[in-house]
C-alpha cells in the first residue's frame, strides 16, 4: 500500500503539488489523468523521491518513505520515466539493470538476476532483442526494453508514465493486457496516460488533477458520473456501447 497525506512538492521554490491525499492499493491499476503541466510526472517523481516534499508525508507500508534507503525503496516501487537516454548497451544488459537494487557488494549478478531479467523479457516477447544495441532499436522496442527492466526490479508496485509513447495500437493493446495482468497478480500499478479512452477501460481507479490539486478520485463510473474528466479537459465524452463492452468518444 501506497499513501500520500497531504503532500506538496515541486521543483525548488515552485511549488506544483498542492495538498494532494491519495492512496494506491495492491492489485489495482490507477491512471493519473489531467492536462499538461498539471503535476502528474511531477506526483510520480515524488512518489520515488526524485523530488523532495514541502510538505506531508509519503507512506509505503505504513513506513515514511523518507526513511528507507534508495535501494531498499527500489525494491519496493520500480520507476519507468517518460523521458530516458540511450545508453550504450544491449537490450538484456538494460533489463539486467533493474536488477541492481537487489544487488550486494560486489555488485555481481546471479542466477536469480539473470533468471528475474529473462522472465521480463519473455513476459514482454523481445528475448529475440536481447543481443541487439538499444541503439539499432525503434522507439516502440525500446520502449518494450525499459518496460522490461522494470518488470525485473520485481517490485510490489511500478509507476509507469506515458508507456504507451512511441507504440503501435497492437502494443499498446498487448501493454494493456499485461498491466492489467500484473494487477490481477496482486502488484500495485500507478500509471500517467494521455489516452483517455484507454485508462477508462484499463483502470480501477482514476486520479484528475488540476492545476496540482486532486480534482477528483475515484472508478471511472464515479468520475464520469460527477463529469470530472470533463471539467478537467474542458470536452465531452459520451460512452459507445459496442459488441465488445463499453468505449469512449471525447470531442469538444
Amino acid at each position: 500500500m501506497i499513501e500520500l497525506n497531504h503532500i506538496s512538492a515541486g521543483y525548488g521554490k515552485t511549488e506544483i503539488l498542492h495538498d494532494i491525499t491519495l492512496a494506491f492499493a495492491p492489485g489495482t491499476v490507477t491512471t493519473v489523468l489531467g492536462i499538461n503541466g498539471c503535476g502528474k510526472s511531477t506526483l510520480l517523481k515524488t512518489l520515488v523521491r526524485l523530488l523532495p516534499l514541502t510538505s506531508g508525508e509519503i507512506l509505503v507500508d505504513g513506513v515514511s518513505a523518507e526513511k528507507y534507503a534508495p535501494a531498499e525503496l527500489a525494491k519496493k516501487i520500480a520507476y519507468l520515466p517518460q523521458n530516458r537516454n540511450i545508453p550504450d548497451m544491449t537490450a538484456a544488459q538494460l533489463v539486467l539493470h533493474g536488477r541492481f537494487a537487489h544487488l550486494h557488494y560486489p555488485r555481481v549478478y546471479r542466477k536469480t538476476d539473470t533468471d528475474a531479467a529473462e522472465r521480463a523479457m519473455e513476459t514482454l516477447g523481445i528475448t529475440a532483442l536481447a543481443d541487439q544495441p538499444l541503439s539499432a532499436l525503434s522507439g516502440g522496442m525500446r520502449q518494450k526494453v525499459y518496460l522490461a527492466a522494470a518488470l525485473a526490479q520485481e517490485s510490489p508496485a511500478i509507476l509507469m508514465d506515458e508507456p504507451t509513447t512511441f507504440l503501435d495500437i497492437a502494443g499498446q493493446l498487448r501493454l494493456a493486457q499485461t498491466i492489467r495482468s500484473l494487477a490481477d497478480a496482486g502488484k500495485t500499478m500507478i500509471l500517467v496516460l494521455h489516452d483517455l479512452p484507454l485508462a477508462l477501460k484499463l483502470s480501477d481507479r482514476l486520479a484528475v488533477l488540476r492545476e496540482g490539486h486532486l480534482l477528483d478520485c475515484g472508478t471511472p463510473e464515479e468520475i464520469l458520473a460527477r463529469g470530472s474528466l470533463e471539467r478537467a479537459y474542458q470536452i465531452k465524452i459520451h460512452p459507445v456501447r459496442t459488441e465488445n463492452g463499453v468505449d469512449y468518444v471525447c470531442g469538444l
